[in-house]
């Protein structure tokens, strides 16, 4: 019924959610234990449970009729709810019963207790009210404790002090921003194969700043803002994370050798490094390739535009062949088999959107052989204005030292932090840069995608461990940023609240006016999920890959 991609990419999805779940809440658990907050549940997933028991022992003052009660119902062992009152600092039982499911939501507000009955003397009953459960849903966690607004009543979260109550509050997603800087000085300890070599420019955009500063083809970029740059991915992590800004870059001037032989390089170089200054574009023109341009800035003739890309322009059929070769206009016959089309070798068949044409395959399909089939119209321009390419490339199995790791793990998680808040202000903007195209977000299903592929793919153990613990360190990050924003429903929204009291001189704001607040809050996530959700099928069915 399902395929065991699908059934991996929930696997490998689930192994990297539940720790981070369960170590967000513990946050919260350890904090309230800490301070003697009294905790009701502490639950893994969401409900219907599973699995759970009850722990602890709450000592329960009793009267002789109740304790008469309790031995004529035979409760011992069973979950009982009781109603109490506070005299003198000790909890006494004014009445027992069995325990509704409606009495789990009183015990929230601290009026009555709900437990399991360990043991029954003279004059009190233990009971154990802290129950452990794993639930069906996997996607969360949660810790239950006696209510935020029971300032009166003994061991709620609401009658500990402004400090207390925000530390409670923050403490499980101040443990997802601690877990990158474990994740990341980690994965440096682990032997990685890299590529590194010179970051060649094989084009220059008309009109752009990499232009404007003079930099041509075949220079080499060796730094950034003092930075060596020896990999494709560090120079546009560093492009990303300055946008809009001037910055400093090092280049190895290119000197072109105008006839070479077929044993000679292209350029030569002098050794010594200009350094320039650069503007990366937030919005960089996106160029319709065209017979002949009328506007320079908006269009580009289609023999321009294949020197940049080769590829470009219309690629809607594809040739049969025994066994593909590096063209991406051909498919194989087997595959053709696959996907339930009968044709020869020789033939030619033609992409069309739904495949229904005779002697034509969906786009979706086509796409799933090759990203680029189908029509592309356009030249996409980077932030700078340049297409790169590496040479001279040396590949080394290495690992880092503890200190370099900690300190380069580190400033990986900084530059998440510029990278990320670059990605937001660009859908704010509506940004062009093709690094922040592709899924504005990614919800539960994308993010499971991606872990899948990448359990999947033919790659090394070692880079497919490192891979997963980048999305784990990223995901546990934005848990942590985004728990903290002042959203209804989630800690920085209850924070938010603590804040104002603070500001009203311990004045709380009333329990119904914040309920139906994160109700609303609560309500609005839900349907963004879905969204996303559903945004991610959409995608995935269309054939587009995670991430862009």
């Amino acid at each position: 019924m399902f395929s065991n991609v699908f059934i991996l990419s929930i696997i490998t999805f689930l192994l990297i959610l539940i720790p981070l779940v369960l170590f967000h809440e513990l946050g919260h658990f350890l904090t309230a234990k800490l301070f003697r907050v009294k905790i009701l549940e502490f639950g893994i997933g969401f409900p219907p449970k599973l699995v759970s028991f009850w722990t602890g022992k709450t000592h329960i003052k009793i009267s002789n009729q109740i304790k008469t009660d309790i031995k004529h119902e035979n409760y011992f062992g069973k979950i009982i709810a009781l109603n109490v009152s506070y005299e003198s600092g000790q909890i006494v039982a004014t009445s027992v019963k069995n325990a509704q499911t409606q009495d789990f939501a009183l015990a929230s507000q601290g009026s009555i207790i709900v437990g399991k009955l360990r043991d029954i003397s003279k004059n009190e009953v233990t009971v154990s009210e802290m129950l452990w459960s794993v639930n069906l849903l996997p996607l969360g966690g949660f810790v239950k404790m006696v209510g935020e607004e029971s300032s009166n009543v003994i061991g709620s979260l609401g009658s500990k002090p402004h400090w207390q109550r925000l530390i409670v509050m923050a403490s499980g997603a101040l443990i997802n921003l601690i877990i990158p800087l474990i994740i990341f000085p980690f994965i440096g300890l682990i032997p990685q194969k890299t590529i590194t070599g010179q970051v060649i420019v094989n084009n220059v955009f008309p009109n752009s700043p990499a232009f404007d500063a003079g930099i041509k083809k075949g220079d080499i970029i060796t730094s950034i803002e003092g930075k060596k740059i020896d990999e494709i991915q560090e120079l546009q992590l560093m492009i990303s994370s300055n946008l809009g800004e001037s910055i400093d870059m090092g280049l190895n001037r290119s000197i072109p050798n105008p006839f070479p032989r077929p044993d000679q390089k292209l350029f030569e170089y002098s050794g010594s490094e200009d350094e320039i200054k650069i503007i990366p574009r937030w919005k960089p023109p996106r160029r319709k390739v065209v017979l002949n341009p009328s506007d320079i800035y908006t269009e580009i003739s289609l023999s321009d535009a294949r020197i940049i890309d080769p590829n470009i322009g219309i690629n809607n059929k594809l040739l049969v062949v025994n066994n593909v070769g590096d063209s991406i206009e051909e498919i194989s016959i087997s595959k053709l088999k696959q996907i339930g089309k009968i044709s020869s070798i020789g033939d030619e068949i033609y992409i069309s959107e739904n495949g229904e044409e005779p002697e034509s395959i969906s786009m979706v399909e086509a796409r799933k052989h090759n990203s680029n089939l189908g029509t592309n119209n356009f030249i996409q321009e980077g932030a700078i204005g340049v297409q790169i390419g590496m040479i001279n490339q040396i590949e080394t199995i290495s690992s880092k030292n503890v200190l370099r790791s900690i300190l380069d793990g580190w400033r990986e998680i900084l530059d998440m932090f510029f990278i990320t808040k670059n990605s937001i202000k660009s859908s704010i903007i509506g940004s062009t840069n093709p690094q922040f195209q592709g899924p504005a977000t990614v919800g539960p299903i994308g993010i499971s995608q991606i872990t899948g592929n990448i359990a999947v793919s033919n790659i090394e153990i070692n880079t497919k461990i490192v891979s997963l613990l980048y999305i784990t360190a990223a995901i546990s990050l934005s848990l942590g940023i985004i728990n903290l924003l002042p959203i209804p429903a989630l800690d920085g929204g209850r924070i938010f609240f603590v804040i104002i009291e603070i500001l009203r001189n311990g004045k709380r704001i009333s329990h119904t006016k914040e309920a139906l607040i994160h109700s609303i809050g609560f309500t609005l996530l839900i349907g963004l999920i879905i969204l996303i959700s559903i945004q991610d099928i959409i995608r995935i069915l269309s054939g587009d890959l995670f991430p862009k």
